[in-house]
């Protein structure tokens, strides 16, 4: 039998929003200045594994803040973006291959439920395929946010199940 093997590869680890004003949503583009439409994925996320029950991937950690402000998560129901609602979340889609995104980010909403971290994001079967997952991310603020320059991290863990 061959050797059981995952590999997971992240296609940037610094992405971005641009400026964040209160007339309009941002999506978040990997060249770190933001697009005005859902139109590309910020970063993609590329998993492979021949472990006999596959693998499972989580998101963790928390919310963009600047100080001791932050945006309202959108929470663990995915909603459609809302202007002039402070919110900040995350789709994934599951661009090629055989694995599939997890409740509530596999939508065409947003969600981000910090308070439940981490959450379930995506599992794929251990057919040695890669399997390809577009991060999707979106930011609005109100116009009674606080000024300021917010930043955030958040850690994709994958695991095999052996």
């Amino acid at each position: 039998a061959p050797s059981q093997s995952l590999s997971f590869n992240i296609s940037d680890n610094t992405i971005g929003f641009g400026t964040l004003a209160s007339g309009g949503t941002r999506y978040a583009t990997g060249d770190t200045l933001g697009a005005a439409s859902d139109a590309t994925d910020a970063h993609t996320i590329l998993i492979s594994t021949n472990a006999a029950s596959g693998y499972a991937m989580a998101v963790s950690g928390a919310t963009l803040t600047s100080g001791a402000h932050s945006i309202t998560p959108i929470g663990a129901t995915a909603t459609a973006s809302t202007s002039g609602t402070e919110q900040f979340g995350i789709r994934i889609v599951a661009n090629s291959g055989n694995g599939t995104a997890s409740a509530p980010y596999n939508g065409a909403n947003w969600a981000l439920d910090t308070s439940a971290f981490p959450d379930a994001a995506a599992t794929g079967p251990g057919d040695g395929v890669a399997d390809e997952f577009g991060i999707r991310y979106v930011a609005y603020i109100a116009s009674n946010t606080e000024n300021g320059s917010y930043s955030g991290v958040l850690t994709y863990t994958v695991t095999a199940t052996f």
